[in-house]
């Protein structure tokens, strides 16, 4: 690989971390790699990059180390944005995880598990005033900075017990199975078909929606959803309105799309947002999940307008909403400003989208446009 497309990899992936606010999670990926002080003065996803290429971990004749991080962050979208500038890259579900230990791999896998309400009573307990972190990363930075959080981890793993939090326990007890395993070892398929008890479908969808609430983005789900607003009969407005990640998946419930013999559905929607805290939701309960499927249930337009808001950047999404006429507010990110488009008809397909797209090339907001333009490919069916 030459000079420059090593350079424009790093770009994407630097653009990719950056948008996607995955810093910190990055930093506690990267502890055993960079100094302590180094890491603590960096504040952006490239000098993440070049102190690690600095330092000889990451090399342009070996990906290696780019293909772990991807598969054990779970971003998986990544790595057809990546495919856009070099075709040879790889599945990366499919490379061995070799650059990590087994310590950095369970606390990834931990992070990934705990939910906000767990990350405020670990808090709690370490804490006196609380840190109020923002998320599991933040937690799991500052406790290992402090020491509590160590390659020994009996302590630790006795304080979540006292805590009465399983979940946690688990992540860090289980063992990684294998240098090739990734953080959650059965995630990749065994069986294409799931049947599901009333009592794990419950459980299901309770994990599901918990996960992309304290994890995700309640935006991006309405976008997907939109998908829906003729076969589930919903509108627009009525997914706007619905505030809470539960009550958007229970639509999907009362329409009969998600049923305890058919989660295809949350399935394409993992795989479509690049999110694999939901994949592990899903591997709690569903036994060998198969999550290598084509997408059925979300159209090429619907994928385009979720790549659509994984490549806008702030700066771009206000211009876009000055010119549309929509007021910014605290509320405002890329997937709601989707949705408030969506409901002015400005991405209908043909003419409409033609239009908007025109306008994006005016302002030069290019990777917009590429999103519009260019479908990532499908998953790779075993």
């Amino acid at each position: 690989m030459d000079e420059i497309t090593f350079n424009l990899i790093k770009l994407s992936v630097a653009d990719y971390y950056d948008d996607n606010h995955c810093l910190v999670m990055l930093k506690v990926l990267f502890k055993d790699d960079i100094d302590h002080h180094e890491l603590s003065n960096i504040a952006d996803t490239m000098s993440l990059l070049n102190a690690l290429y600095n330092k000889g971990v990451l090399r342009c004749n070996d990906l290696t180390f780019l293909y772990n991080t991807i598969r054990l962050t779970g971003h998986f979208a990544l790595q057809d944005k990546i495919k856009a500038t070099w075709t040879s890259f790889p599945n990366v579900r499919e490379i061995a995880v070799t650059e990590f230990t087994e310590h950095r791999q369970k606390l990834m896998r931990f992070g990934q598990q705990v939910i906000q309400t767990d990350v405020r009573r670990i808090d709690g307990l370490y804490n006196t005033p609380t840190k109020n972190y923002k998320n599991s990363w933040e937690m799991i930075h500052h406790l290992e900075d402090r020491n509590d959080i160590k390659e020994d981890m009996t302590e630790f793993i006795a304080r979540l017990k006292q805590l009465d939090l399983p979940k946690a326990v688990d992540a860090l007890e289980k063992p990684i199975q294998g240098p090739g395993a990734a953080v959650a070892p059965d995630v990749i398929p065994a069986t294409p078909t799931t049947e599901l008890d009333e009592e794990d479908f419950n459980e299901l969808i309770t994990e599901v929606s918990d996960w992309w609430r304290d994890h995700g983005n309640i935006h991006m789900l309405r976008v997907l959803l939109s998908e829906f607003t003729t076969r589930a009969k919903i509108t627009l407005h009525k997914i706007e309105r619905i505030n809470t990640t539960f009550d958007l998946l229970d639509l999907l419930q009362a329409s009969g799309l998600l049923k305890p013999t058919d989660i295809d559905i949350l399935v394409e929607a993992t795989n479509l947002c690049g999110l694999q805290g939901v994949q592990e939701a899903i591997a709690k309960i569903v036994k060998s999940p198969n999550f290598d499927v084509p997408y059925k249930n979300f159209s090429d337009h619907r994928r385009k307008l979720i790549a659509l808001g994984q490549q806008m950047n702030t700066d771009n999404m206000i211009t876009i909403c000055h010119l549309k006429g929509i007021k910014v507010n605290d509320d405002t990110d890329p997937f709601w400003l989707i949705l408030k488009l969506e409901m002015k008809g400005t991405l209908d397909e043909g003419e409409k989208m033609n239009k908007f797209i025109k306008l994006l090339e005016g302002k030069k907001m290019n990777r917009e446009v590429e999103a519009l333009r260019k479908l990532s490919g499908e998953p790779t069916v075993s």
